[in-house]
Order: structure tokens, then sequence, then C-alpha cells
């Protein structure tokens, strides 16, 4: 099925000749020369359109067997490409990966913290705290924050709570942590 690789050498060396024989053909003045040289070039042409047709049935017989290879995983195999590949967000028969990406943060954990960050800074210290999260917790978080550069470094603004950087920033952790799954 996948055994065809398209040769454009060889549309482009019939092409050549082709040109070549229409060239000979005006030196001569002959008219079956001309006939000979643009059926040639037409035939080299067909032939082009031809393989890149192929080439693009090719694809789209790919990607229908990649679909039907996902659809017949079971839900541990669904963990594991969900794991190997976080970016997929990939739900299996119930609830998402409780993880963020290749951190230890619980997407509960980023759901507290969000909840209560505002606009402009991240959630403090001591509302964390008092909210019934852990300081490594939430230190944790802060450190991926940064590592990914959503929140300032070192940009402590008043009650122990960063900068965000931008004021659309929390919405767009949500959308892209905790709200956007991909189902099977």
């Amino acid at each position: 099925m996948y055994d065809h690789i398209p040769r454009l050498w060889k549309s482009w060396l019939l092409l050549i000749v082709g040109c070549g024989i229409l060239l000979t053909g005006t030196l001569y003045s002959y008219w079956p020369i001309y006939l000979l040289g643009g059926l040639t070039i037409s035939l080299a042409i067909l032939e082009t359109i031809l393989l890149f047709a192929r080439s693009r049935i090719d694809f789209y017989q790919a990607i229908t067997a990649l679909a039907d290879k996902l659809k017949d995983l079971s839900p541990s195999q669904y963990s594991a490409l969900g794991i190997a590949f976080p970016t997929l967000r990939i739900r299996f028969e119930g609830e998402p990966l409780q993880y963020i990406e290749d951190t230890d943060i619980q997407k509960s954990e980023l759901t507290q913290f969000l909840d209560g960050s505002g606009l402009q800074q991240t959630m403090p210290e001591r509302n964390w705290i008092s909210a019934g999260g852990r300081r490594d917790r939430y230190f944790a978080i802060l450190r991926w924050l940064e590592e990914n550069r959503w929140i300032y470094e070192n940009s402590a603004a008043g009650n122990h709570s960063w900068l965000w950087r931008g004021s659309g920033v929390p919405g767009n952790l949500e959308r892209m942590y905790l709200r956007q799954v991909m189902e099977f």
C-alpha cells in the first residue's frame, strides 16, 4: 500500500527529452518532430500530475490507517500515548490525565491556584495555605510557571504573589491545561 515513492526525475527527464525534440523540430522545420515533441512534453506533464495525485492519495490512506489504529487502542494504551505525547490531551473512558505535562503538579492544584489568582497577579501564598494547600506545592507551581514564562521572575507583588505576563495568562492556562481534551 505504501510502496509507491514519487520519482519526479523520470518526468523531468521526459520533459528535457521533449524539449530537445521540439528544438530539433525547429532546426529542421519538420511537423512530425513538432508533434512528437509536443506529445512527449504533454506526457511528462501528465505523469507529474499523476505522481502528485498518487502521493496525496497515499497521505490520506496513511491518516485513515492511523485513525483506525487509534480507534482500537485500549485505555491503558491511551494512557501511555497521553503520557508520551502530553499535548494531545487524550481522555480514555473516564478521567483525563491528572498531571500537568511532565511535572508532578496535579490538575486540581492548578485549578485551585488559578481560581485564587487575579488577572494581574497570582494567588497569594497565605491564601493558598489557608485554602488547605501545602507550601511546597505552591512553590512547585510557581517554579513551573516561571520555567514556562507565564509569570515574571522575582516579581513579588504585595503579599507574596507574582505578576502574570499579561492579563490573559490565567485564561490561557485554563484553556490549555484544564479544559481542552481530545476524545476518541
